[in-house]
């Protein structure tokens, strides 16, 4: 079973997801939001998976983390978790995966004009619009947004 979030992006440098993250159903009203966002720009919305954001433990060092390894079986957080998630290489790092995935976001003033052009259609779900407005106050506050994948364990 695996949960998506919708998680603002504190802090490119070091890398914080912020505490504000909302669990999304995983069900069709999600797909349907993602569908919307897509027509408008294919990386407005990226997702990603959260155990390829570490780098694997080494073998000679279990607790060091390899950034150029993408993955780890077992995540040390959980998105659950109330408090920012921060990766500055001092107790956790992002894989070259993950940096590579960072790269690729849109640059934050092109996806602000995006998103606030965005119209839904009338009947539009409720909770499309919770996200959008979601996604709008977080890029006004200067933060990024993404979809992660939160695989749990069964």
């Amino acid at each position: 079973m695996s949960l998506m979030w919708l998680c603002p992006i504190d802090s490119l440098e070091p890398f914080v997801l912020g505490v504000e993250r909302i669990q999304c159903s995983h069900d069709g009203e999600l797909e349907s939001f993602r569908n919307v966002l897509k027509r408008t720009h294919p990386r407005l919305l990226m997702m990603f998976k959260a155990n390829v954001l570490l780098g694997e433990p080494t073998e000679s060092d279990p607790s060091a983390i390899q950034a150029d390894r993408c993955g780890t079986g077992r995540l040390p957080f959980s998105l659950s978790d109330n408090m920012p998630i921060v990766f500055d290489s001092s107790s956790q790092s992002l894989s070259s995966c993950a940096e590579a995935f960072i790269k690729r976001l849109l640059p934050l003033q092109e996806a602000q004009q995006l998103i606030h052009a965005i119209e839904l259609e009338p009947a539009s779900p409720d909770q499309h619009r919770d996200w959008l407005m979601t996604m709008q106050t977080w890029l006004n506050e200067g933060k990024y947004v993404i979809l992660i994948q939160e695989d749990q364990a069964l």
